[in-house]
């Protein structure tokens, strides 16, 4: 599995290769009908490629995205791995829905059944939810000078309890909540690089801060 690992021996989520509901949503995934597509992701110091192919059926009867990709094991064999993932949707304003995957995963013989804004590819061979891989973030494990900012887990949990934007032409509670949340984090970002821009110096010319 990649990523890296904390030291309570916790995987973590942020070097891994997931799949956003805000990803599908921004390339149309979630319009009505049928769309396909591939992801790809580059790691590595030699930048090496990985994909997965990826569709969405979007109609009165179903919704669902479906996933395929090919492992390689650890003995050099290589599975094929072809799998639906469940789709729900939460009303959002002007009658418009906001779509979650719902975690396909099972954990000690149980269905997981989440309803999730990231699914990820832990140490398994098909992707779930954070939860069910017991995987943590980077931004929980980060020095005292990280502490007080807004974490990526404490905006998707957040983002779950959004089930309405607008009622009645105003934000709603949660959604006013949510915007605050994403608004900290890019400042506590800003602040983050900035600070090691004045320890290592050049950081946050480099990336235009």
């Amino acid at each position: 599995m990649r990523g890296g690992w904390n030291s309570t021996g916790r995987a973590e989520a942020d070097g891994l290769k997931k799949i956003s509901v805000g990803f599908l949503n921004k390339h149309g995934y979630f319009e009505r009908g049928y769309r396909s597509g591939v992801i790809t992701w580059t790691s590595g110091w030699d930048e090496s490629k990985s994909n997965i192919s990826i569709s969405s059926t979007i109609n009165d009867d179903t919704q669902k995205v479906h996933i395929t990709y090919t492992i390689t094991k650890h003995d050099g064999e290589k599975k094929d791995i072809d799998y639906d993932v469940p789709l729900t949707a939460t009303p959002c304003n002007y009658g418009s829905e906001r779509y979650w995957f719902t975690c396909p995963l099972y954990r000690n013989g149980r269905y997981c059944g989440r309803r999730v804004g990231t699914l990820y590819l832990g140490n398994g061979d098909y992707f779930g939810c954070r939860h069910c891989y017991d995987l943590t973030y980077a931004s929980r494990n980060a020095s005292e000078m990280y502490k007080g900012f807004v974490s990526a887990p404490d905006i998707d949990a957040q983002r779950e309890k959004v089930k309405r934007m607008y009622y009645r032409g105003e934000p709603t509670r949660n959604y006013r909540k949510y915007l605050k949340m994403e608004e900290q984090f890019e400042m506590g970002l800003f602040k983050a690089v900035a600070k090691l821009d004045k320890r290592f110096g050049g950081i946050a010319k480099k990336y235009g801060v």
